[in-house]
């Protein structure tokens, strides 16, 4: 387990999480977007399979079937979620 920095634009927050570095992108983005929807209390209105999840620190757009250790991202790291 790492903790992350991921900034969502939509709300213009930054939220610090507790994330599994082996864990796939794609269920990763499916956690951290019900947790957001949760704390917020705020309906989703989008579509879940066009969200994608980016690492500030490495530059890349995070492939939904690899992890966050397969791009370096490691406790502190930063991440965007759009």
């Amino acid at each position: 387990m790492i903790v992350v920095n991921v900034n969502v634009p939509a709300l213009e927050k930054v939220y610090n999480f507790s994330v599994e570095e082996r864990a796939k992108v794609g269920d990763l983005i499916e956690e951290l977007v019900e947790l957001i929807i949760q704390k917020e209390c705020v309906p989703f209105g989008g579509e879940i399979e066009k969200m994608v999840l980016c690492s500030v620190d490495s530059g890349a757009m995070c492939d939904k079937e690899k992890c966050l250790n397969d791009y370096g991202v490691c406790g502190g790291g930063e991440l965007v979620l759009v």
